[in-house]
């Protein structure tokens, strides 16, 4: 009987386990999905032809910029400008993570 409640024991322990990763995936998850608004310049990245458009917030930190041609093109001719970016949410990709971007607005240099 002992050999049984240690394997019983063992069970659940992983169970516990796994349903705290499944918790912790979906809490992820729905952050990437999570709208906000960061202030800061704009960067063009990356070697020609395969450029892309950033921001640098005041921390330091770089956000590649997903979005429509049209905005980016706006963006491209604000490059080193303060800008507020508005997006719906993040992605992972391989250059960092990307800002899925909603609005821009200019807040002067």
């Amino acid at each position: 009987m002992s050999v049984r409640r240690k394997q019983m024991g063992i069970i659940a322990v992983t169970l516990v386990l796994l349903g705290g990763l499944a918790l912790s995936c979906s809490t992820a998850d729905k952050a990437k999905n999570s709208p906000g608004t960061v202030v800061g310049r704009i960067q063009i990245i990356g070697n020609e032809p395969f450029t892309s458009v950033a921001v640098e917030v005041g921390d330091g930190r770089m956000y590649i910029l997903s979005c429509e041609k049209v905005v980016e093109s706006q963006l491209r001719r604000h490059q080193g400008q303060l800008m507020k970016i508005h997006f719906r949410g993040t992605e992972i990709v391989p250059e960092g993570t990307a800002l899925l971007v909603v609005g821009v607005e200019s807040v002067g240099s």
